[in-house]
């Protein structure tokens, strides 16, 4: 999210220990968060997750791109609320009804989902490692390359 008219480029990296603090302060839990939790509790722990991740960036205003993308990236428990995610999946925004959207489509996939998991690759070896992709990972990315992400494509 450094691009260059990021207002984050412009700020030096430690105007980020707030938002490293607000991830570490979250509870245990939601480390081990995904689409397979998505009921009424979990969508509201990923919504205050939100919360607490956008209100670290302040002065900088933190779009639902970014907020999305940083837990993503960190926790690998929400899709990123991109342009290509919100237009492949038809949401329009990061919101509570877009979640539960998002784990109706988990539910009714869940065996499509889960058999795409790929296992991530050890960054020193290159080997796969024991822990897979999350599922919200898989979702994203079907619906990033639905979205019409101009590098991907379908067999992708």
């Amino acid at each position: 999210m450094l691009r260059g008219s990021s207002e984050l480029l412009q700020r030096s990296v430690r105007h980020l220990v707030p938002v490293v603090e607000a991830i570490a302060s979250v509870p245990p839990t939601t480390w081990d968060l995904d689409l397979d939790h998505y009921n009424s509790q979990g969508i509201e722990q990923v919504h205050s997750t939100a919360r607490v991740i956008r209100s670290a960036f302040r002065p900088v205003q933190a779009s639902d791109i970014l907020v999305t993308k940083v837990m993503l990236g960190v926790f690998g428990c929400v899709p990123a609320f991109d342009t290509y995610f919100k237009k492949g999946f038809g949401a329009s925004t990061f919101s509570m009804g877009s979640l539960q959207k998002v784990g109706e489509f988990y539910r009714a996939n869940a065996a499509s989902i889960d058999a795409m998991r790929q296992p991530t690759l050890d960054f020193t070896t290159g080997q796969p490692t024991t822990r897979l992709y999350t599922r919200a990972k898989v979702v994203d990315m079907i619906f990033f390359i639905k979205g019409g992400y101009p590098g991907a494509t379908a067999d992708a």
